[in-house]
């Protein structure tokens, strides 16, 4: 994306927010970015990233309202964003399932697993063959 696109981008997502948003000074806005490229080496698919995610943040959205404030602050959403991004990565604790595909809810030694319905099968099984 070029300088003016990812400049495009930033406003139509506050827009999206805010309609009346009061129209900026798109030059000066640009300027931000192209800087962002040329001196601060970011790359535009990354610039595009970070826009994104802090637009939709809950709170990032209400303090990059410009391409200065997003210049300014790009190395803290950068960091932010890899953090969002860990936090739901982390492993979700896998629900078990017993032979029957329901949820188990008796897991013995880790080993184990079954619904309440098949343990207590598993029970009158093991009764059954005792008695015998």
């Amino acid at each position: 994306m070029t300088p003016e696109e990812l400049a495009k981008l930033l406003l139509g997502l506050i827009k999206e927010r805010k309609p009346d948003f009061k129209e900026r000074n798109m030059p000066e806005w640009i300027k931000h970015i192209d800087w962002m490229i040329r001196i601060d080496r970011r790359k535009p698919e990354r610039i595009e990233e970070v826009i994104r995610w802090c637009q939709n943040n809950d709170f990032w959205q209400n303090n990059i309202l410009s391409t200065k404030k997003l210049r300014f602050q790009f190395d803290q959403l950068e960091l932010r964003m890899a953090s969002d991004k860990r936090i739901r990565q982390v492993e979700k604790p896998k629900i078990r399932l017993c032979s029957c595909g329901k949820p188990a809810t008796i897991i013995i030694n880790g080993e184990g697993a079954w619904c309440s319905e098949c343990k207590a099968e598993q029970r009158k099984q093991q009764r059954k063959a005792w008695i015998r």
